[in-house]
């Protein structure tokens, strides 16, 4: 019975799906922007249908060249089909129209175990343990929620002082950085954080963003690359979080 409503449900949704886009079909037919073309390859982007939705955007540039969401939504279509360098060079046609990326800079915290003890509580774990490295990153990772963030650049740089093989310092580091809009010096501590842990996909999806937010398209496209084999899912963020 269960399998059956899951069944009906999913259904429910691929019709509904499918009525929208014929809808935002006809409201292009009817009315050729560039808005119109790229709100229905999106949704045949969320459909699957990839190969329709190179056609939207791509008729989403012809009527309007300078949209850099048109650009950048064409490179997330190439991506889905593989087509890396088509897509590259629509990124890298979006960022010099100014896309902003700096919209997609939603930095991860990094694992610890800080969990949910106030400010005061880490603050006096970590002064009863000055040398502890996991305690001052437990108060990084607290000042980094609370958005005190010279204050959390300031704990992540005692973490990695008194623990140079800390990743999530390092990460936490850089991360803080991003947010500062310190993208050059973010890239150090996010390397160095790869180096410790390669496997890590947090670090590649941040280093990817500030590749973007520096201007450095391809490097970005290499992380992405490097990130896809780790987590899917992420990966798919790093050039595809903007649907607007």
């Amino acid at each position: 019975m269960r399998s059956i409503t899951v069944f009906v449900a999913t259904l429910l949704l691929v019709v509904g799906c499918m009525r929208e886009i014929d809808r935002l079909k006809k409201q292009a037919t009817q009315e050729p922007t560039a808005e119109n073309y790229i709100a229905l390859g999106i949704h045949q982007l969320k459909a699957k249908d990839y190969k329709a939705s190179v056609s939207s955007f791509r008729e989403a540039v012809k009527l309007d060249p300078s949209s850099p969401k048109a650009h950048h939504n064409l490179g997330v279509a190439y991506v889905r089909l593989g087509r890396n360098q088509e897509a590259l060079e629509a990124f890298r046609l979006s960022h010099r129209l100014k896309l902003d990326y700096k919209k997609l800079l939603i930095p991860l915290q990094p694992p610890g175990t800080s969990g949910e003890r106030s400010l005061e509580a880490l603050r006096q774990a970590a002064a009863s343990r000055p040398g502890y490295a996991q305690a001052a990153f437990a108060l990084a990772q607290g000042y980094q929620r609370a958005a005190m963030l010279e204050e959390a650049l300031a704990q992540y740089r005692r973490v990695v002082a008194s623990s140079p093989r800390h990743a999530g310092g390092h990460y936490g580091a850089g991360s803080v950085l991003a947010q500062l809009g310190r993208y050059d010096d973010a890239v150090g501590p996010l390397r160095e954080a790869i180096r410790l842990k390669p496997t890590w996909a947090a670090p590649h999806y941040t280093l990817g963003l500030v590749y973007l937010l520096r201007g450095d398209v391809d490097e970005a496209f290499r992380e992405y690359q490097v990130l896809r084999q780790m987590d899917v899912s992420l990966a798919d963020q790093l050039f595809a979080r903007i649907y607007e």
